[in-house]
């Protein structure tokens, strides 16, 4: 084998481990990625989780009252991408006078006590401020009457029974369902990225 032989295997052995190299960091950069979109349906599951959790506590330990709509707000404000764009978005926001010490159990709603039985709003001595989504918002407007459940721990955030009754975890399992589509295409192509 001549010299020139010899440098010219000597380059393509280089070329061949410059190319597994690649392909590996490239794998590598894949499978990170899909680590962090497994991360992202985790996250997405204990927020749902969270979220259910207090739910539950309102059922199982929260009080019934009636609440006066006191006023009626929309935030609005704007959200930046890292592209520098700007998106607007609003939030709704309701002020209520309410009874956080009310004796009536949610547990009790509808086989002890009727909802058209529960006292008339109270004056404003215990006020709060709620959010609300577009559709419970609509239509509301200050001196509706509105009946909110809260509980012992939290008096300040009461939860509209409409909220509570409506509540669905649905919107929670599209995102996890597509973190974790993401996660698996990742990893996938990750495999293939790395064996070529």
């Amino acid at each position: 084998m001549s010299n020139n032989q010899a440098a010219e295997a000597i380059r393509a052995m280089d070329r061949g481990q410059q190319q597994q190299v690649k392909k590996g960091l490239l794998g590598l950069v894949f499978n990170s990625l899909a680590v962090l979109a497994l991360i992202g349906a985790v996250g997405v599951f204990l927020t749902m989780q969270e979220e259910e959790s207090e739910r539950a506590t309102y059922l199982d330990e929260g009080t019934v009252s009636r609440a006066l709509l006191l006023s009626t707000s929309v935030d609005e404000y704007k959200l930046a991408n890292k592209r520098g764009q700007t998106v607007d978005a609003s939030k709704n926001f309701v002020r209520i006078a309410h009874d956080p010490e009310s004796s009536v159990k949610y547990s009790d709603l509808g086989t002890n006590v009727q909802e058209s039985d529960l006292p008339a709003p109270p004056g404003k001595d215990y006020t709060a401020s709620i959010d609300m989504d577009d559709e419970e918002f609509a239509g509301i407007k200050a001196g509706d009457v509105l009946t909110v459940v809260t509980t012992p721990y939290d008096r300040g955030s009461p939860w509209t029974l409409a909220k509570l009754r409506n509540y669905s975890p649905d919107g929670y399992y599209l995102w996890m369902g597509i973190f974790a589509a993401l996660a698996i295409a990742l990893w996938f192509a990750g495999r293939v990225m790395s064996r070529r």
